[in-house]
This record gives C-alpha cells, sequence and structure tokens, in this order.
C-alpha cells in the first residue's frame, strides 16, 4: 500500500506499508530555464559542438548496452544514457590541465572531457570526426570489453576509465571515492603551485555520505 491509511478490514493485520513524506532539503533549490531570447543570443558553433558531443556520447554509450546484450563485456557496463548534456556543459569552460573524476557511471564524463581536449575549438557536425576522436571511442570502448589497447590496458573496465594526459583523473566504483582523490588533487594545486580547476562528480547517493 502507498500513501493510504490501512482499510478497516486489515485492522489487527501486519500490514506492508510505504509512508511517503515530502523531501525537505536544508539547501535551497532553484530551477533554470531559457527562453527564446537566450537561445537567439547562444553561440551557433558552441550549439554544435555541444550537439556533436552529445549525440557522440549517446551513440557511444547505446553500442556499449548492445555489446553487453551480446556477452561482450566482461563485467558491469553502466551506462549514462540521458544524462549526456550536463557531461558535455560540465566541460566546456575547462582546460586540458583541469581535472576531473567521476563515480562508477561515468562514460559519459570521461568521453566528454576527452573529445574537449583533443578539440578545445568544438566539433563541427558537419566535418569528418579525426582520427583523434576516433582513437578516443576506440580505446575508451576497448577498456570496457577488456582489452590491452584499452587506456588502463583492459584492466579497469566500465567503472575505472583514467587517461591523465586528457585530465581525466579517474573514475571509481567507490560511493563518493571521488572526494578523497579530489582532495589530493587540491594539495597538488595549492602545495606544489600547479594551476587548474578541479572537479569531482558525485551521484545522489554520496551526497549522503
Amino acid at each position: 500500500m502507498v500513501g493510504r491509511e490501512p482499510r478497516e478490514e486489515e485492522a489487527g493485520c501486519t500490514v506492508n506499508a510505504t509512508i511517503i513524506e515530502p523531501l525537505l532539503p536544508s539547501a535551497p533549490w532553484v530551477s533554470m530555464s531559457t527562453d527564446p531570447a537566450a537561445w537567439a543570443a547562444a553561440d551557433p558553433k558552441l550549439l554544435d559542438t555541444m550537439l556533436t558531443s552529445m549525440v557522440l556520447v549517446r551513440a557511444f554509450e547505446e553500442k556499449v548496452l548492445e555489446l553487453a546484450g551480446q556477452g561482450l563485456v566482461h563485467g558491469p557496463a553502466h551506462s549514462a544514457i540521458g544524462q549526456e548534456g550536463g557531461a558535455v556543459g560540465s566541460v566546456l569552460a575547462m582546460r586540458g590541465s583541469d581535472q576531473i573524476n567521476g563515480s562508477h557511471r561515468a562514460h559519459h564524463q570521461f568521453l566528454a572531457k576527452a573529445l574537449h581536449y583533443v578539440a578545445p575549438d568544438g566539433l563541427a557536425s558537419s566535418d569528418q570526426f579525426g582520427d583523434d576522436v576516433r582513437t578516443i571511442a576506440d580505446r575508451t570502448m576497448a577498456e570496457i570489453l577488456g582489452l590491452s589497447r584499452g587506456y588502463c590496458k583492459g584492466r579497469g573496465g566500465s567503472m575505472h576509465l583514467r587517461w591523465a594526459e586528457s585530465g581525466n583523473l579517474g573514475t571509481n566504483a567507490i560511493v563518493g571515492g571521488g572526494v578523497q582523490l579530489r582532495r589530493r588533487g587540491l594539495f597538488y594545486v595549492f602545495v606544489l603551485y600547479k594551476r587548474g580547476m578541479k572537479v569531482a562528480v558525485l551521484r545522489g547517493l554520496a551526497v549522503r555520505r
């Protein structure tokens, strides 16, 4: 039973009930939206880059699920379909030297940062993809499939993607584990005087830890 009181005839019986209560977040929530004026003012080249990157990430994730369905992914295949926009948008202000890490579900974050690293001036939907973009797709998929040409020699799989050169410090399966890695990254920034942005991407459950 969800969201109601037990019926009279259920009195005295053990009933499994789910109580629904409104959430009261300790921090204020905000809503962001766009209007026609904002779209008119947006840079068409930037929008094309974002769309191209999102389509690439979506196509990659669909292929991962297809291969997993064929039994070719020997381990988990945590897809992030539907979350491409957040990943692509979050890296636009980042430089190649800036670092990011993510959770167990982070193919989209890894790919977005890697694509922005090899194509800092953007990707055009009308152009053929260069060898560097194809290499990212190939080596990332190889890692997920456990092949030696992957970024971690196939030993990381779906949940442990790392390409330090691109600023992808690494993803991991520990809930909230990226925060500790970012703390070490900040030590690197402030003590060793290496300037840069350090971003840890958290998922819902990690906020409670």
